[in-house]
């Protein structure tokens, strides 16, 4: 077990667990995106695809608590990889000069941050329903938990709405960056692929935008409506 602590105290450890723990992330926002597109096929469409989910109540909390626990992981040696890699050049540069380096790749930790105050928020509204109470005895015709009225009331609070964009935003930016580091940490990177990479990155980092985003700019434009709702 030894060996395991040593392993994640150095370098190449606390890369590789961020590494894999982001990855992880990525093939659930992939996955998750998916299923809030199903509110587009209307009241059914995403109340039965919650309904499924709900058929597996032990799965779908042990995959809940596996991606909680990998964003704990993922932030946690972040912050001490920069902390130890600043405490490695305790004298700042007179002058700091950036190559190669993206805004997204020098503002990750911050980032971050802000991602995993934002999931925090996220999960106490939607999935716990500490910050609005009322979403949990919200159920449609057939008795299912009404996703569908739940996602629309809370994107009619335009500041809410506006909030998850600007952190779905902070997501791709994130990704941006992370995707080909990714490859790069779990030695899978050549300079022959590297501009192919680089386009994995922006394009997963685009379409999680759109299709995040399309949700609850829907719902402010009037295109999906409270049910009844003209």
């Amino acid at each position: 077990m030894r060996w395991l602590i040593d392993f994640l105290e150095s370098s190449i450890g606390r890369k590789w667990l961020m590494a894999l723990t982001g990855i992880g992330w990525v093939l659930y926002l992939v996955l998750h995106m998916v299923g809030n597109l199903q509110i587009f096929a209307g009241p059914d469409g995403i109340n039965g695809w919650a309904a499924n989910l709900r058929t597996m109540p032990g799965l779908l909390w042990t995959v809940r608590g596996l991606l909680v626990l990998g964003i704990v992981l993922h932030v946690f040696m972040a912050i001490r990889t920069t902390a130890k890699n600043r405490a490695a050049r305790p004298t700042k540069y007179v002058k700091r000069r950036y190559l190669r380096t993206s805004p997204a790749a020098r503002t990750m930790i911050y980032s971050g941050l802000i991602i995993f105050a934002f999931i925090c928020y996220h999960l106490a509204q939607f999935t716990l329903h500490w910050t609005n109470p009322e979403y949990k005895h919200m159920h449609d015709v057939l008795g299912r938990h009404d996703v569908y009225s739940m996602v629309v009331m809370g994107f009619s609070n335009h500041g809410i709405a506006a909030l998850y964009i600007i952190a779905v935003g902070l997501v791709c930016m994130h990704l941006f960056h992370g995707v080909p580091s990714f490859f790069q940490t779990l030695g899978l990177r050549h300079p022959k692929y590297t501009p192919l990479l680089n386009f994995l990155g922006i394009g997963l980092a685009l379409v999680l935008f759109v299709g995040f985003s399309a949700v609850p700019v829907s719902v402010m434009a009037h295109w999906i409506k409270p049910l009844g709702g003209m």
